[in-house]
């Protein structure tokens, strides 16, 4: 079952990497620093309540729509349509031969690879203007 997880992964993450190239508005520094900000932000009841029934209507989790969302909003800026984006996971798994439950929790990539056919229904489905 290793081999086959690994393989698929090596497949998954075979040839160039993609740098994610997002328009800013200021040059970037000569020396990278990793400072940052975030922006905090409530959602409606009802934005709530349809995003739920959209993750129902798809047989997917809330946190799966939002990650596709947000996949799309990148897209959409920087018209990349190879990218991956990091996501955190924490899981529990039970270890043998001790039975003993172990928690982890780690980033993982997520590669996401627009197809011709995604790219347009993405590119005619949004109002949202594209930064190229």
């Amino acid at each position: 079952a290793f081999k086959k997880q690994e393989a698929y992964w090596l497949e998954t993450f075979a040839g160039e990497v993609p740098v994610l190239q997002l328009p800013t508005d200021y040059p970037r520094p000569s020396v990278q620093r990793f400072e940052g900000s975030e922006i905090t932000f409530t959602l409606s009841k009802e934005m709530t309540a349809d995003l739920n029934r959209l993750a129902e209507a798809t047989d997917t989790t809330l946190y799966m729509v939002l990650l596709a969302a947000y996949k799309v909003l990148l897209f959409k800026y920087t018209g990349q349509e190879d990218l991956i984006v990091g996501v955190r996971s924490a899981s529990s798994i039970e270890m043998s031969p001790a039975r003993t439950s172990a928690a982890f929790c780690g980033p993982y990539d997520v590669r996401q690879k627009f197809t011709s056919s995604s790219r347009e229904i993405v590119l005619s489905s949004s109002s949202l203007p594209s930064a190229t």
